[in-house]
């Protein structure tokens, strides 16, 4: 198990459009750090996902989506943390760094295989300053 560190740098007006997995990722962790929460967990259900924010100790529903863009959204997030991307049979723990408003976080990404799917859970840690690459 491999624990990589990546910055990922914010799209310029160069890059190409974020995709619709990109931005939904975007939507929940700029939702999680307006309301201040230490976590977000993606919880698997049978035939779709429940996003969580753990705000003060307490885990509060966010949203729902389809089982299909919860997996799209963490086979993303293993990606940028550097995780086996088609194991799906063992825990797996990575870290990047990124960008959510003018902020930088490094977000810590631990997944979990359950029956319906993988559980992922990130955990924010804000940094002074943009890492060095």
């Amino acid at each position: 198990m491999s624990e990589v560190k990546k910055h990922v740098a914010p799209k310029s007006a160069a890059d190409p459009k974020p995709t619709p997995v990109e931005k939904t990722i975007q939507l929940i962790l700029r939702r999680a750090t307006k309301a201040g929460a230490s976590h977000v967990h993606l919880e698997p259900r049978s035939g779709y996902g429940v996003v969580r924010l753990r705000v003060d100790g307490v885990l509060q529903v966010s949203t729902k989506l389809p089982a299909l863009a919860l997996r799209q959204i963490v086979r993303y997030l293993k990606k940028e943390a550097g995780l086996e991307i088609g194991q799906h049979q063992l825990p797996q723990h990575g870290h990047y760094t990124t960008t959510i408003g003018r902020q930088y976080y490094e977000l810590e990404l631990g997944t979990l295989p359950l029956l319906d799917g993988e559980y992922a859970s990130i955990h924010f840690v804000e940094t002074a300053a943009k890492p060095a690459r």
